[in-house]
């Protein structure tokens, strides 16, 4: 979902924390998905997107990429 939309990390961090929590006490969860979903919530909420990434990428997902047609001869 971040990866997507970039400008929401906050959202998505406390969604992720949410549910991990709750996932204690409805779901009966398994413990260690729990803790990883906590985990995982945290770094969602410290992550930054980087200042150079704002590039697009092109549809063959590599970035930088340029097609070259062949020489005319």
């Amino acid at each position: 979902m971040l990866r997507v939309n970039p400008g929401q990390p906050v959202v998505f961090g406390l969604l992720i924390l949410i549910f991990s929590v709750l996932s204690f006490f409805g779901s009966g969860g398994f413990v260690i998905g729990a803790i990883l979903g906590i985990i995982g919530g945290i770094m969602t909420l410290r992550w930054r997107q980087p200042v150079g990434s704002a590039q697009a990428p092109s549809r063959s997902g590599r970035t930088g990429e340029t097609k070259q047609s062949a020489p005319e001869i």
